[in-house]
This record gives structure tokens, C-alpha cells and sequence, in this order.
């Protein structure tokens, strides 16, 4: 979780687009409501990160084994990361170290494996296809822990909290989730003009985190793009 309360970052994208006139009717604070249009961009923009690349938002916890060792990741998980090791029977003692296997690796040496059980656990058995379950190997018998790192579903700020919540993912987020508030920004105004602004705030956006954008406009080639002026308050693109 980074450090930066997210408001902040909404107020300076919402500068950028009044800057660039984009939106604008009159007078310096018309247009562009903080929570009601630019704050569900700023959640998108960091949904979209955390999909794209899941550890930008994970969680480290200890974890209590279900019975048997067929485990499901809790609630907003999306994704297992790793297992590092065990906690024993309290949660809080970290004990052997787990590794990952195939399925195969361990069926050819213990065909009886998901109903094995043992003093800790030794392996993961873990399917990206279905990615929210896994298995533990063996399953200790009674109240186990291990400690698990997996990555979840980054909460919505909602607009009582524009002013005190920090964003979901780390601080170095900070510049492509403006860009991205302004370039959807900028497309919700519907002129044809202004898509080339559009462009650049979003091919920003792709280009510091990695992210292809599903894209339902048509925008202007990269070179209008990059010939869109942009407000020195926004520092160098």
C-alpha cells in the first residue's frame, strides 16, 4: 500500500484538465467533480494495475488450513503468490520452509497424496488456471498455519475518504494513475479534438506501467499525440 492519499492525486488531475480546457464552462473550480467523476477513474486506474499485475496489490498474512488439503484463498484473493513457510499450530512460529510441486512430481511418489498427512506442511500443489485454490502437502493433522502471500482485489476509496485514504498499490503508481484519470477524462468530454490529448495521457499511462488498455475510440496516431501541449504544472512527460 503506498502513502499517498488519493485525493491528492485527483486534485492534480483535475488541475491538468482544467489547464488543458478540457471540460471546462467557467471560472478556475468549474467542472469536473472530484468524487463523483475523477475519484471511480482514479479506482479504475488502480484495478486495472492490480489486474494487469497482480502483486502490485498482496497481501502477506498468516493463514489457518481448511480440513483436508484442498485450501481456497480468502475472500479477494485472486491470486497465490507464494508460501514461504509454516506458522505451526499457533499461528505464530515459523517453522519449515514450503516449495512448490506439480501435481505429477508428487502423485509419482505418494499416488494417496490429498488425504496424507504430517507434522508440517512440505509442498504447494497450485494451478494458475484455477487460481483462487491449492493444495497443501501433506495437510498436518488439527489447527495449522502457514504464511501466504497472495494478491487480492485493491478496495474502491470511497467518497467520504477522498481526503484520508492512501491508494491500494505503492507510491510509484502515483503518475500513471493521473494519466489515467485524465485520459478517460478526456474522452468522457466526447470531442473529436481532444482525442489526441486523450492519446498521450493514456499511451503514458501504458508505457510506465506495461499495461495495453482495451480501447472502444479510435485515437489519434502517436505523433498528434505527442504534440499535445501540456501544462508545465504536470513536469516532464
Amino acid at each position: 500500500m503506498g502513502s499517498i492519499v488519493i485525493g491528492s492525486i485527483v486534485d492534480r488531475a483535475r488541475r491538468t484538465l482544467l489547464e488543458l480546457k478540457v471540460g471546462q464552462t467557467s471560472g478556475v473550480d468549474a467542472g469536473w467533480d472530484r468524487t463523483l467523476e475523477l475519484l471511480p477513474l482514479a479506482n479504475a486506474a488502480i484495478r486495472a494495475i492490480c489486474a494487469a499485475i497482480p502483486s502490485a496489490y498482496a497481501k502477506n498474512e498468516s493463514f489457518q488450513l481448511a480440513s483436508g488439503s484442498k485450501q481456497t484463498l480468502p475472500a479477494g484473493g485472486t491470486l497465490l503468490l507464494s508460501v514461504p513457510h509454516n506458522l505451526g499450530a499457533d499461528g505464530a512460529t515459523p517453522g519449515r520452509a514450503v516449495e512448490f510441486m506439480e501435481r505429477m512430481a508428487i502423485a509419482c511418489i505418494d499416488p494417496n497424496w490429498p488425504s496424507t498427512t504430517g507434522t508440517a506442511v512440505e509442498a504447494i500443489i497450485y494451478d494458475p488456471r484455477d487460481p483462487k485454490v491449492f493444495w497443501a502437502y501433506p495437510r498436518p493433522t488439527g489447527t495449522w498455519y502457514v504464511q501466504l502471500v497472495y494478491a487480492a482485489d485493491p478496495p474502491d476509496v470511497a467518497a467520504g475518504n477522498i481526503d484520508s485514504a492512501t491508494i491500494a498499490v505503492d507510491d510509484k503508481y502515483d503518475t500513471p494513475i493521473h494519466d489515467y484519470i485524465v485520459g478517460y477524462a478526456v474522452l468522457k468530454n466526447f470531442l473529436p479534438g481532444e482525442y489526441p490529448k486523450a492519446a498521450f495521457f493514456l499511451q503514458r499511462f501504458e508505457q510506465a506501467t506495461g499495461i495495453t488498455l482495451q480501447r472502444t475510440t479510435a485515437f489519434a496516431p502517436l505523433d498528434q499525440a505527442a504534440a499535445v501541449q501540456v501544462p508545465d504544472a504536470l513536469g516532464k512527460p
